[in-house]
């Protein structure tokens, strides 16, 4: 049996390592060229197009390994079968069962490493090549669009079209206010918003406030504030991360 053993895995082990090589390989072009064109619209440098493609390494690892694993298995049996070489193992009296355990186990151990390699390497590596590629190639996530964040316990209510998170400034911004018992106080229609020492500052602002006879009165600002604008810029972050990208405790 330890004959056979080692004619198992001395025939499937070159077939692996072939078709890992072979996968990998057809991965990494299909990533390559899916950006290439972006690359040389933006002058990437050749050396960090490479170091994406070598922090890429392990996502393709992990996914060429069981492909490889089913294809060698396959192809290894089949050369057995095809040359008669099956013949003399059940000849012998060795069930097939037992012929090809060596692979099986070959192949749990292989599944228990990927478990741990993905976890412990390629998390990371993923996480450096998609924040780098997203920098080289402008698609950085850098805020949200369209949100909604209340203030003083509901008193006040920022609408924003859009949030960049990189300077912490607001786009469009709409801003109601209400009094303790919910009645209009005002509304601001503002065309930026800047985070200025602790409070937001609202630039080309439209201002629409209650008097207290009732009416509505507007009036033009250029920069436009109120004490009660203490909203952190961090509320109106992104809280949202791609799965992909985290660990199984992170994810949990």
């Amino acid at each position: 049996m330890r004959l056979l053993d080692r004619l198992a895995i001395r025939s499937f082990l070159p077939m692996l390592l072939a078709a890992m090589a072979f996968f990998v390989l057809i991965l990494h072009l299909v990533d390559l060229f899916d950006n290439i064109v972006a690359f040389l619209n933006r002058d990437v440098p050749m050396s960090q197009v490479a170091y994406l493609q070598y922090l890429y390494l392990p996502q393709t690892i992990r996914f060429a390994l069981p492909v490889a694993l089913l294809f060698s298995a396959s192809f290894t049996l089949g050369t057995f079968y095809g040359n008669n070489e099956l013949i003399a193992v059940f000849g012998a009296g060795v069930p097939f069962v037992r012929f090809v355990m060596p692979i099986v186990l070959f192949g749990v151990a292989a599944s228990a490493f990927i478990f741990w390699f993905e976890d412990a390497v390629v998390i990371d590596a993923t996480s450096e090549k998609n924040a780098m590629e997203r920098q080289l190639l402008g698609r950085g996530v850098t805020g949200r669009s369209d949100l909604t964040v209340t203030a003083a316990e509901g008193r006040v209510v920022f609408y924003v079209e859009y949030f960049v998170q990189s300077d912490h400034s607001l786009d469009r911004v709409t801003v109601f206010e209400r009094d303790e018992s919910g009645r209009f106080v005002r509304r601001v229609n503002a065309r930026t918003g800047e985070w200025v020492g602790d409070r937001w500052e609202l630039r080309d602002a439209l201002v629409f406030e209650a008097t207290p006879s009732g009416e509505i009165v507007a009036r033009r600002e250029d920069v436009f504030s109120d004490e009660r604008y203490r909203v952190q810029p961090h509320v109106f972050a992104r809280r949202t991360q791609n799965v992909d990208e985290l660990r199984r405790a992170e994810a949990r």
